[in-house]
């Protein structure tokens, strides 16, 4: 017969919160489980005998089993875990009642929606929209712990969005499962705000440093909680982003996307419980994916390319131009012709003969042996990848041309074209480079592409018209490209879009990204008529269709001097700012060997912690000094501008790097970011090294110039 300390007792109430966890974290229901608690609760009266169960209590507990019953054979999940934990597993089986007795409910302030409309306008600078639905009711009601809590009804189906028991244990039930997010930067992204019990419990059960967006779908659900919950702290909480739909199309992208290009944060999407998919969630969900898978395979293996690129480009800047100087001089009622390498290119391209010399001709590398073969030389050529075949460029008819490329361009296509180089899209950290402030370009995520990346500059410069050729973005055949040169088109899973002709083409992942980019960027820039003369391919949601026959005829009308307008550019820099660009090159070299330096310094500190969070308290005032000190080395560390370049493009993995702010709550925890700063800081000196050799390497400067720059620098 079963007692209060019975070790089946013990097992028994352990299983049966095992599973009311299993309920409330919203896991696939795993029958067999719910079998073995189910039978040993069925027998539980029985077997426990007269000294747990009147003949009362046993009729009680008969009755609230059935309740159970019927609530798991209609899939009310949640209040199966309701009476599981509150009923049985605290009650029942604790020798205590098994209903659990109603209290007084908490007290809610009568103005709470001004409170919450001050509070959100406070941080967000908008109000909240007052929306009302027609076709869903919400009301609330009280849990039986006092809480508040909310309903919404659909016809005849009304959902009960929280536990009619205790809301917030609810929560932090389901908010459990959480707990073990890594120990890197993370940004929670969550769809459904609710009346914030979920939200609450989330933040409460990960690190103090994770960040959260919280997109809420619904307005009106919205409005409704903002009337009857308190959200004041969530609204004013910094680490906490709400967005609603009445923000912008792109509101919630445009906070994903800084918050992994300013925090550098992992993103994690989390649906809050009685919410469904939402489309807008999901779709932004798959292209920020699509952008960080973009962002970890580009560091893997395009960083260090890239950057030995963009060193160049600073090596020659003397010699060329920027963007900035193209934007502000640009004659904005000048056609742009935009050329891409799609297959439709070779059903319109004799068209561009036409428009030569009446609209600027701009060539993606991929379209540039297509218009040489047709006798149309391009007015500006353009280029961006790392690591993309200078041979698309490599033509004795544009030796001459101008070339549009990002910094990071590959450097075996820029070299043959020193002297003509027009640079594009660098990061603006790079403005402190000698006659460079203010006059580089930085325009964030530029689409992940050449086409894209030339799509937004030429948007920038807020030219009247913009037409696009040879832009299919999708496949009608098996030809990729106009220049023969096909793709794999199997390298990624194809899907169906619409087509420009109302018909329905295949596209792939990389190439709809593109479109849904043009199509946000369009949207931003709407002086600019947008004209797709590609006549293929997948429509571009926002452009107006033309041929590219009808395009010319109705555009390329006046003539213009287009050689005269590059020969007046002015150059990037000046000798004397090139040579005041050597010697802070010089001076980045240094900052790198003091790096170098203390690199070990930190290893060991970090190491000496480490066996500290094995065998002692890692918060004794001891280790806090220890850990200042090695704050104070990491603090000189951060002031050093070269460090940026380790972080940003030459160390490859960047959840390798240490967090800035150490979160250090108990030994586990300490010890894992404490290991992972002390593997950081011991390969750090390599990465050093060989960021060194390739800065004296572009530069062309002796180990003896190096030093006698570096004297003069300071002043020695």
């Amino acid at each position: 017969m079963l007692k209060k300390d019975d070790g089946i007792l013990d097992e028994l109430k352990k299983n049966t919160d095992t599973l009311a966890d299993w309920f409330y974290q919203r896991k696939p229901v795993d029958s067999k489980l719910v079998e073995a608690v189910f039978d040993a609760l069925r027998s539980f009266p029985e077997e426990a005998g007269k000294d747990m169960f009147d003949a009362e209590r046993g009729k009680q507990f008969q009755n609230r089993f059935l309740a159970l019953s019927k609530a798991y054979e209609e899939e009310d999940f949640v209040l199966c875990a309701d009476m599981l934990h509150h009923e049985f597993a605290k009650g029942f089986l604790a020798g205590k009642p098994g209903v659990i007795e109603r209290v007084r409910q908490r007290p809610v302030s009568k103005d709470i929606e001004t409170e919450n409309q001050q509070a959100f306008f406070n941080r967000y600078g908008v109000k909240i929209p007052q929306v009302a639905s027609d076709d869903l009711v919400f009301s609330t009601g009280e849990a039986l712990d006092g809480s508040r809590i909310l309903f919404v009804e659909e016809g005849r189906a009304r959902i009960r969005m929280n536990s009619e028991y205790d809301p917030s244990y609810e929560a932090i039930r389901w908010a459990d499962k959480y707990k073990s997010l890594e120990n890197v930067s993370t940004t929670i992204v969550l769809n459904g705000l609710s009346n914030g019990y979920f939200l609450r419990a989330l933040k409460m059960s990960v690190r103090s440093n994770v960040n959260f967006i919280v997109y809420e779908p619904s307005e009106e659900i919205f409005y409704f909680v903002c009337k009857h919950f308190n959200l004041t702290d969530i609204f004013e909480d910094q680490g906490i982003r709400i967005v609603i739909p009445s923000m912008g199309e792109d509101a919630l992208y445009q906070e994903i996307n800084q918050s992994m290009n300013l925090i550098k944060s992992n993103i994690i999407g989390v649906i809050t419980p009685g919410y469904a998919k939402d489309q807008t969630f999901e779709e932004v969900s798959r292209q920020i994916h699509d952008i960080d898978e973009s962002e970890s395979g580009y560091r893997q293996n395009l960083a260090k390319a890239a950057f030995r690129n963009t060193l160049y480009a600073f090596s020659v800047m003397n010699q060329n131009y920027l963007v900035y100087d193209l934007i502000q001089n640009f004659p904005k009622d000048m056609p742009v012709i935009l050329v891409a390498g799609g297959p439709s290119l070779l059903k319109n391209v004799s068209e561009l003969k036409r428009a030569k010399g009446r609209a600027l001709i701009v060539a993606i590398e991929r379209a540039v042996k297509v218009l040489l073969d047709h006798g149309i030389a391009p007015d500006l050529m353009v280029t961006i990848d790392p690591t993309k075949d200078p041979g698309f460029l490599d033509y004795k008819e544009v030796e001459d041309t101008h070339l549009l490329c990002g910094f990071e361009a590959n450097v075996e296509a820029m070299k043959p074209h020193n002297g003509h180089l027009v640079f594009m899209h660098s990061d603006v950290r790079y403005n402190e480079l000698p006659g460079l402030r203010g006059r580089l370009l930085n325009f964030g995520d530029v689409g992940g592409g050449v086409a894209p990346a030339a799509f937004i500059h030429f948007l920038h410069m807020k030219v009247t018209h913009l037409v696009l050729v040879g832009q299919d973005l999708a496949f009608e055949s098996d030809l990729t490209h106009a220049d023969g040169r096909n793709d794999d088109l199997n390298r990624y899973p194809l899907f169906e879009v619409d087509g420009i002709h109302g018909n329905k083409v295949k596209t792939r992942w990389d190439m709809d990204r593109f479109r849904n980019f043009m199509e946000r960027k369009m949207r931003e820039y709407p002086d600019t008529e947008v004209i797709d003369a590609t006549e293929g391919g997948a429509l571009i949601h926002g452009t107006r269709i033309l041929t590219l026959a009808e395009t010319v005829d109705e555009l390329c009308q006046q003539e213009w001097n287009i050689p005269d307008f590059f020969a007046k550019l002015p150059n990037g820099q000046t000798e004397e700012q090139h040579d005041e660009t050597v010697t802070y090159m010089c001076l980045r070299l240094k900052e790198l060997r003091d790096i170098k330096a203390m690199s070990p310094q930190l290893a060991e500190r970090c190491h000496t912690l480490m066996q500290e969070c094995k065998f002692k308290d890692i918060s004794t005032p001891k280790n806090n000094r220890r850990i200042d000190r090695i704050n104070k080395l990491r603090n000189k560390i951060y002031a050093m501008k070269v460090n940026n370049w380790l972080e940003e493009t030459w160390v490859t993995d960047r959840y390798s790097i240490p967090d800035a702010y150490w979160v250090l709550q108990n030994n586990d925890e300490a010890y894992f970011v404490l290991k992972n700063a002390y593997d950081y800081y011991m390969a750090l000196p390599r990465y050093c090294d060989s960021l060194g050799w390739l800065i004296k390497d572009t530069f062309g400067f002796t180990e003896e110039e190096y030093e006698d720059r570096i004297t003069h620098a300071l002043g020695g």
